[in-house]
């Protein structure tokens, strides 16, 4: 798929890409979008090329370029394909698109991979997100997250939370994922795995050695907010100060 920066044939209208991992189908774009290196390429000729996929079907993170090898840092990929989901984004008045109280994301997926797809950020979800993996079953996870020590994982946040440009994060869900931190000696109890500031679903989900809590579900931090009706299924806090950490009056589980 990046040999598409070089093609310089100007009689053509389609594109088929045979690349196993980032290929597919790309028509034309006359849109306003720029490249991101995931759903739209530039060619030779200042064209640009957007990716034609099921719309019921989530991203595969893999066709922004995220190696699961445990080493390459994907955190600029996943600003790029964040980039593209918040453009994208769905809001439930569509009537008034610059309400985004209820935006929802469209779903990502995690393909399964031996190894870790490493990030040295934080991934914040500032509207309602569905992060999906490969289902494994039992105890064994197959699409691995692994973040730094002392670094925040994952972290869902709900209506006026995220600065100046916060919105809402309501009905979240993650499933069939696994996050680890890497394990340096230090311990840092404010660094979770799932900074939890949303009513959010987890199903098939293993955190493990962080220093803060697994899942941290905090009605009160940074500032009062609404983490009413969680729900846990089938899920794991392993080698965490606290597997599991609930915590204000609108916070349950």
């Amino acid at each position: 798929v990046t040999q598409i920066s070089s093609l310089s044939r100007a009689n053509i209208n389609q594109l088929v890409v045979t690349d196993t991992i980032r290929g597919g189908n790309f028509n034309l774009y006359a849109g306003s979008d720029a490249a991101d290196g995931g759903m739209i390429f530039e060619d030779a000729l200042g064209r640009k090329w957007v990716r034609q996929w099921n719309r019921i079907d989530p991203i595969n993170v893999q066709w922004f370029g995220f190696v699961p090898d445990g080493v390459t840092d994907n955190y600029a990929n996943f600003v790029a394909l964040k980039t593209w989901l918040v453009n994208h984004r769905v809001n439930s008045d569509a009537g008034n698109p610059a309400y985004t109280y209820f935006a929802r994301l469209h779903p990502i997926f995690f393909p399964a991979a031996f190894n870790y797809y490493y990030f040295s950020q934080t991934l914040n979800f500032e509207y309602t997100c569905t992060i999906l993996g490969s289902q494994s079953g039992g105890n064994t996870w197959s699409s691995k997250l692994l973040f730094p020590a002392d670094s925040i994982a994952i972290a869902l946040w709900f209506v006026d939370q995220y600065g100046a440009t916060g919105t809402s994060s309501n009905g979240n869900l993650v499933k069939d994922i696994a996050i680890y931190a890497s394990n340096d000696g230090s311990l840092d109890t404010t660094a979770h795995g799932f900074k939890v500031r949303a009513p959010s679903g987890f199903e098939n989900v293993s955190v493990q050695g962080f220093g803060g809590n697994g899942f941290d579900i905090n009605s009160t931090d940074p500032i009062t907010s609404n983490v009413d009706f969680c729900i846990l299924r089938n899920c794991r806090g392993y080698y965490n100060w606290n597997g599991l950490f609930i915590k204000g009056g609108e916070a349950n589980v």
